[in-house]
């Protein structure tokens, strides 16, 4: 087919032949093309006459050419438009003899003239049936290789990739739609019972071409409003002969909008790619399988199209693109802030760990807090600065990564320091959730009773409310209006949004703040042996630098003392039998910490006057 390669083939074969690589037995080459033959239809010459004017830039003398091995190169058979007659022509053998051109070529090609050339004719499929085949002793198909291929798939998926998946401003709500699949949409039934049909949401455009019970999906029809966002869902100079052998997914936009008349009872049918027909005859093949039966399709129109299609033979799967929920908008939005905001501490290595407290043993919280959850309410303790703040932003990251507890809808997170500033306001827990979410949800009404929300509630040791869980009044109702002690009590105990789970987050000192009737589970954050590890590195590069046991100018004389033990120098007895007692010198700094009589030393103390080096020899220990 055009463009495949077939003169550039031609070329090569001349130009490795010119550098006697090649064929060295052929003594000259004709490179003709039909296109510049046309011209010459009318002309009287004969075959002498038109090799002189082919050689006529190389200076020779007289050439007997029927003497030598020639190749005659004949490109763009398919633009001939000699009649080349075969049948009528008079056969020519005498190369001196005048003939017309269409006279010149059909006997050459029969080869009763100049039957000892050889003859490379180069055609498209469409001009291969000019030349009967009697005359034709070797066929060969130029196509592409895997290389190409590969290159194509590199330089389309470059150029979607530059295809900017951001808002259009004409089409403002693109980003707040989503692509779902109605099962059965095709089925008969009253509109009350289309209505009942399950309706499932596509978390990647990919899932379309999923198979459904075994059955390969072939074509998909996807309708949406004018402007809902079905481009933007689609949206996530190579010739290729051989395409049916390789996967390709057409994508077909805009169904509403053609104009030509798609009349699928059209009984014309293609199968042969490279065979010419009007646009809506391949797309009706194409469509109908009989074109690429192997290729994906996928077709994107307004519902008032969509009837177009009705037959279920044709199109194997309905999905639909419509306007997201207000909850679907907040959970992605939310998710969307929570990843930039706490991108640069999930690349942190952790060092922390969380523990399940129980009565008979501890366990260890996967780092994936798969079963964190399980109960209503967890509370974390660990000192200051042990990492419990991270381990909660880690798992709010996770989850908004889709990595865990995906049955959670919204996470809220509050400080009790900031809520200690709403202590004398009144508002209801609705409000409360209104003004966290304000900078998320820009409109619509949410029950949030009626979705699966974790509070997370950090720093509890810095909570000044009272928490009175004995005297403040119980609350059901999420309009109710309350002080922010009340909300959190009952929040808390489970009266309001009994369905939330609640992560609360403490130093050891703030734990009794809430009766431990409320609370299913208590983990502990510590460090792991990797944080223990930085500090000994830590500590020993620090002392290397700052404890270099190098000579003091100010204390000249730190190196000449020695240090020394006296045994049993805690012993009773009379000062001259102290002065009788053994004193051992200390050869390793470090040996002042070593075992005496199986007991062990936990602290020494070492005296010397000012300025005789007791530093110097700390120094050393390191």
């Amino acid at each position: 087919m055009a463009g495949v390669g077939k003169t550039f083939q031609s070329r090569m074969f001349m130009f490795n032949w010119a550098k006697e690589k090649t064929n060295k037995n052929t003594d000259l080459i004709v490179s003709l093309h039909f296109s510049e033959l046309n011209k010459k239809r009318d002309q009287v010459q004969s075959m002498e006459d038109l090799l002189k004017d082919y050689f006529s830039k190389v200076k020779q003398g007289v050439l007997s050419y029927d003497m030598f091995k020639l190749l005659f190169v004949l490109d763009g058979l398919e633009e001939c438009e000699l009649p080349l007659d075969f049948e009528k022509n008079k056969d020519l053998s005498e190369m001196r003899k005048p003939a017309s051109m269409d006279e010149l070529l059909t006997n050459l090609i029969k080869g009763t003239l100049l039957p000892s050339a050889h003859l490379w004719i180069i055609s498209r499929p469409s001009g291969v049936d000019k030349i009967p085949s009697d005359y034709i002793q070797k066929v060969t198909k130029c196509q592409e290789t895997s290389k190409r291929w590969t290159k194509l798939v590199t330089h389309v998926r470059t150029r979607l990739r530059k295809m900017p998946l951001i808002e259009d401003t004409d089409h403002p709500n693109q980003k707040n739609t989503e692509h779902i699949i109605r099962e059965d949409s095709t089925a008969e039934g009253t509109d009350e019972q289309k209505k009942k049909q399950t309706v499932e949401k596509l978390k990647t455009t990919s899932e379309i071409f999923k198979e459904k019970k075994g059955e390969k999906i072939r074509t998909v029809l996807t309708v949406g409003e004018a402007d809902i966002g079905k481009s933007f869902h689609e949206t996530k100079d190579f010739v290729i002969t051989e395409i049916s052998n390789f996967p390709v997914c057409f994508i077909l936009d805009g169904l509403d909008q053609f104009q030509l008349p798609l009349d699928f009872d059209n009984n014309t049918t293609l199968t042969d790619i490279s065979e010419p027909a009007s646009v809506d005859v391949l797309l009706i093949n194409l469509i109908k399988g009989n074109l690429l039966p192997s290729a994906l399709v996928w077709i994107t129109s307004r519902p008032s199209a969509d009837n177009w299609l009705n037959d279920e033979k044709l199109v194997y799967r309905r999905t639909e693109i419509r306007e997201k929920s207000v909850e679907d908008k907040l959970k992605e939005n939310l998710k969307m802030e929570i990843c930039t905001e706490y991108k640069e501490k999930s690349e942190e290595e952790t060092d922390t760990e969380l523990r399940v407290q129980n009565e008979e043993k501890e366990e260890l919280v996967e780092p994936d807090y798969k079963d964190m959850f399980n109960v209503r309410t967890v509370l974390t303790t660990g000192m200051a600065g042990v990492g419990k703040t991270f381990q909660s932003r880690m798992f709010m990251f996770n989850w908004a990564k889709e990595k865990t507890n995906e049955n959670i809808d919204f996470i809220v997170a509050f400080q009790f320091s900031k809520l200690n500033e709403s202590k004398v306001k009144n508002q209801s827990m609705e409000e409360l959730l209104n003004d966290y979410f304000s900078t998320f949800k820009k409109q619509g009404h949410l029950s949030y009773d009626k979705f699966k929300t974790l509070f997370i509630l950090d720093g509890l040791e810095k909570c000044t409310l009272p928490l009175d869980f004995k005297n403040n009044t119980d609350l059901t109702d999420m309009e109710a209006q309350a002080t922010m002690d009340e909300l959190l009590t009952n929040l808390i105990k489970g009266t309001l949004l009994p369905s939330a789970h609640l992560w609360i987050i403490s130093q050891p000192s703030g734990v009794d703040k809430i009766p431990s009737d409320y609370i299913q589970k208590v983990t502990k954050c510590q460090e792991t042996s990797k944080r223990w590890t930085k500090l000994v590195t830590h500590l020993r590069k620090r002392l290397c630098i700052e404890k270099n046991p190098t000579e003091n100018a100010k204390n000249p004389h730190q190196e000449k003392p020695e240090h020394f033990m006296r045994e049993d120098s805690t012993a009773e007895g009379t000062d001259g039998q102290k002065t009788k007692q053994t004193v051992v010198k200390v050869e390793a700094t470090s040996d002042i910490f070593k075992d005496k009589n199986g007991k062990k030393i936990r602290t020494v103390l070492t005296v010397g006057e000012a300025g005789i080096g007791k530093s110097f020899h700390e120094k050393k220990i390191n």
